[in-house]
Formats: structure tokens, sequence, C-alpha cells
């Protein structure tokens, strides 16, 4: 019998160990590159349907009404110097950055709270753990505060919430009867709004429409009021009035 070589044997063993080496680190390689195809995977997941609603928004020229661009102003429509901007942070509570993908009815609101102003209740909104809000708030001077995008959703209308622009209205007592200032205001802002999203009157819903909630107080009492308002409302829409006094 032949003796082994000692020298043979290490050479063998260096061999064999370069080998699993070269082994490992094609394996390490492989799943690297699985790794990478499976991230490049994902974000095409996301993306491509993201760049055909882009590609289709572009095409059609549609933008979300009242989307936010960098400094704040409305991409797709000008807010009016009456209305003002005091929108609420984006806290995931009160205002929670989800978006509105169309707009099908406009809904009235009660504060709820008598005396209280405008920026009063907005700032309520404002406060973390506060889960309520609306796009608008009328107040008792007719001032409009408007504290959510028109592109975002508010927490008023329940689950109506994902279609509608909500308008929160101040009133001086308990009967929830909106002052001459107040009355005033809710017709343009629901005159303006319509006209944005090529709405009528018949588009115009009360929370109470929505759940049976007693909201706004006065026009679920008084039916003849709430329809009077939609009538002043189309007054305004067609002639830039309508008559206060009338009965």
């Amino acid at each position: 019998m032949y003796e082994s070589d000692p020298y043979s044997t290490a050479a063998s063993r260096d061999q064999d160990a370069a080998r699993k080496k070269r082994m490992m680190r094609r394996r390490r390689e492989q799943r690297r590159r699985r790794r990478r195809l499976l991230l490049a995977a994902c974000l095409l997941v996301v993306a491509v349907p993201l760049l055909i609603y882009g590609i289709r928004r572009a095409s059609q020229n549609e933008p979300l009404p009242g989307a936010p661009s960098a400094d704040g102003e409305s991409s797709s429509m000008v807010i009016p110097e009456w209305i003002d901007q005091e929108i609420l942070d984006l806290d995931g509570a009160a205002r929670t950055g989800i978006p509105i993908a169309a707009v099908r009815d406009i809904a009235v609101h009660y504060v709820g709270n008598p005396g209280t102003t405008a920026r009063q209740n907005r700032n309520y909104f404002n406060q973390k753990g506060v889960e309520v809000s609306s796009h608008f708030i009328v107040g008792l001077e007719g001032e409009i505060v408007q504290c959510i995008p028109l592109d975002e959703k508010s927490s008023a209308t329940n689950d109506r919430n994902i279609d509608t622009i909500s308008i929160e209205v101040c009133h001086p007592d308990e009967t929830g009867r909106f002052n001459d200032a107040s009355y005033a205001s809710l017709v343009k802002l629901c005159t303006w709004l319509m006209g944005q999203y090529g709405l009528d009157e018949t588009h115009l819903i009360r929370h109470y429409d929505v759940t049976g909630k007693q909201c706004p107080l006065y026009f679920v009492q008084h039916e003849d009021a709430w329809e009077r308002f939609k009538q002043d409302v189309v007054s305004y829409q067609r002639t830039g009035t309508y008559d206060p006094d009338r009965p």
C-alpha cells in the first residue's frame, strides 16, 4: 500500500474549503438577488396602479376638488376670500387625512353648544383625543372657518363622511335656530359648494337624514324652515339674492 501524501491531503482540504466558500458566496448572492427582486416586485405592485391612476386623471383633467398644493392652496378650486382657512392638525383623529373619492351631498349640522363661536368649535376639534370635525363652521357673526381640506373626509356625518361635505353652524340659543348672519352665510356657502361640485338643492341634506339624529335641531323640528332654506339657496344660486323676510 502506498502511504498517503500529507501535502496532497492538505491541498485537497484547501480546495474543499475554497469550494465551500464559493458556494456560500453564491448562495448569499442568490439570496440578495431574490430580496432585490422581491422588493422591486412590491414597488411595482404599488407604483403601477398609482401611475395608471395618475395618467387617467391627467388625461381626463379631473383633479379632486380642494386638493391642497404645496403652499396650502386648493389645486383645483380657489377658496373664496370670505372663507377663513384654519385647517386642523393632521392627527388621525378629528382630521384623519382619508381622501374623499367623490362628493355626492352637502350635509348641514348645528354645533349643539349655544352661544359658542366658530373658532371656539374649531379649536375644540383641534384638541388631542377629539374625534369629531367638519369641513366648515359658520359662526354667529356670519364668519366661515374651514377646518378640513375639501379632498379629505370629515368626522361629522357617520357613514356618509366619505362622500359629503359637512357644515356645522353656530346658534345663539337652545332652539338651534340660526340667526340672520349665520343663515345668510350658510346660504352663500352651500350655493358656492353646489356650484363647485355640480349639485342642486336635492343634494342638501341634514345629519338627521342620515342617522335620525335631531341635527340641525331647528331644521328637524321645523320641516317648513328646512324646505324654505333649500328654496333660498335656489334663489341665491339663480339671482344672487333671496328674500329674508319671506314668511
